[in-house]
């Protein structure tokens, strides 16, 4: 079982300056978060990396006829605020989600294919 969210939020400044105007792109934050069925030895492995603020990689793919393929990856995830939530009966390991860049602006890549 598994499931999660991903928002994106960003500030959009105008800047009038006598030697010219911009409009810029600041505060950027992407966030998520998700629930999953993990084992005994998933959720160790899992709390350690958040323990150790690592980062990994998260993609999803939606179809599978070509021209109908939309994937959507983040290249360095961090898994923050360990948690337990309740779905049906099943526990589940929750975790929040901060999607970093590794090169540039490259937190969210969307890809239709």
């Amino acid at each position: 079982m598994w499931r999660s969210a991903v928002a994106a939020r960003w500030r959009v400044s105008y800047i009038p300056l006598l030697g010219g105007e911009s409009v810029e792109i600041t505060g950027r934050e992407t966030t998520g978060a998700c629930a999953m069925d993990l084992t005994a030895a998933q959720e160790v492995s899992f709390r350690a990396d958040v323990n150790a603020n690592a980062t990994t990689t998260l993609g999803f793919q939606h179809g599978t006829a070509a021209g109908g393929i939309v994937v959507l990856h983040a290249p360095a995830v961090q898994r923050i605020n360990p948690k337990y939530e309740e779905q049906d009966g099943i526990v589940l390991a929750a975790f929040d989600l901060r999607l970093l860049p590794s090169v540039g602006s490259d937190e969210l890549r969307l890809v239709l294919r």
